[in-house]
């Protein structure tokens, strides 16, 4: 790490420190909290750039790294033209040379900026300066990401997944996000000034986890919802229907509601398994071939057929560190006698 930071613009377009406060990435938190044991007197020049940071305006989309790249070159580029024509300009000028460093170096400043923006979706229509306060994660596939919430609870949000809430009104008496896909939550306990308790609700497309201070895993995954709790409790609330009241959890349950449905399920969970994934693992134990699939396609991204009659009934145990979905598909096919095809990105089992 660079010990010479010495302006905002110095920090801003430094990786590991946009990663520490736009992502929360626990690695560059840990390399910055290091620098600043190290160097206290930055503290301030720290915080400043965190806060222009934090200001900037969000977008809904990431650009790949190539087309990064490209705009990187035009800026270079345009750049060096600017440069150019202000020594054709002002050679003649005593003081031509300072114009040109400074012009320079804010030239690069801006083009860093709107790099930052794009690249971690931070401004396309400038949102905020119309008045929305949203502030959205997403993860691609085969990529999870740890998330502090302003209210220091902790999201780790599992791949081809978006959590979202208002930033405005989070720290009111009802603090609420809203998930797609799956993650796993730890909830600090807030309290309200008068003593009573600052609720935490999760709103998924059918129902709503309430909880005061808990930890638990929630996956929307395939229009249902399953909710495992770890830790406290928590209260389902059903948002389509009023035929079912809320339901309270213990930890060790498991609630598991599908679109239509008349009613949740309720049964005991192994948490283990439905939580190993935020330690990159995946544990299948007794697991239809048919679920194991849907974990695939939905975690990584991928396009599988079963073909042979009955397999996708059929049970499979495995625990897998640091998954690879071919190593799990090798292992699928070598168990069941299954011959894998490939053809126009879409797998096919045989």
């Amino acid at each position: 790490m660079n010990p010479t930071f010495n302006t905002v613009e110095d920090l801003i377009v430094d990786n590991s420190f946009r990663k520490w406060v736009l992502q929360n990435d626990p690695k560059a938190k840990a390399q910055w909290k290091q620098y600043l044991s190290a160097n206290p007197e930055k503290k301030e020049l720290v915080e400043e750039a965190k806060q222009f940071l934090k200001k900037l305006p969000r977008v809904n989309y990431q650009l790949p790294t190539s087309d990064l790249e490209i705009i990187w070159a035009q800026i270079e580029k345009a750049s060096e033209s600017e440069i150019y024509n202000q020594e054709q300009t002002m050679a003649s000028t005593p003081t031509g040379a300072r114009v040109r460093s400074i012009s320079s170096k804010w030239y690069y400043m801006a083009a860093s900026i709107v790099l930052i923006l794009i690249a971690f979706g931070i401004s396309q229509r400038y949102s905020s300066l119309l008045g929305d306060t949203t502030v959205s994660f997403h993860t691609k596939y085969g990529e999870n990401q740890t998330i502090e919430l302003p209210d220091g609870s902790v999201v780790t949000l599992n791949a081809n997944s978006s959590l979202t809430y208002n930033s405005e009104h989070f720290d009111d008496d009802r603090r609420t996000v809203k998930l797609d896909g799956e993650a796993f939550f730890k909830i600090s306990k807030r309290a309200l000034p008068g003593g009573g308790k600052i609720k935490f609700i999760v709103e998924t497309a059918d129902l709503e986890v309430e909880v005061l201070g808990t930890e638990f895993n929630v996956n929307t995954r395939r229009a249902s919802t399953k909710v495992v709790l770890t830790e406290g409790q928590v209260q389902i609330k059903l948002t389509k229907t009023d035929s079912v009241g809320p339901i309270t959890m213990l930890p060790g349950e498991k609630i598991t509601y599908t679109s239509g449905q008349k009613s949740p399920t309720k049964e005991q969970a192994k948490v283990n398994v439905a939580t190993a994934w935020k330690e990159n693992e995946l544990i299948f134990e007794d697991t239809p071939v048919g679920e194991i699939i849907h974990v695939l396609e939905d975690n990584y991204g991928l396009r599988i057929k079963l073909k042979k009659p009955g397999i996708a009934e059929r049970h499979y145990t495995g625990k897998f560190k640091n998954p690879d979905p071919e190593v799990i598909l090798m292992a699928l096919s070598g168990l069941f006698d299954l011959k894998l095809e490939r053809r126009n990105g879409t797998v096919t089992l045989n």
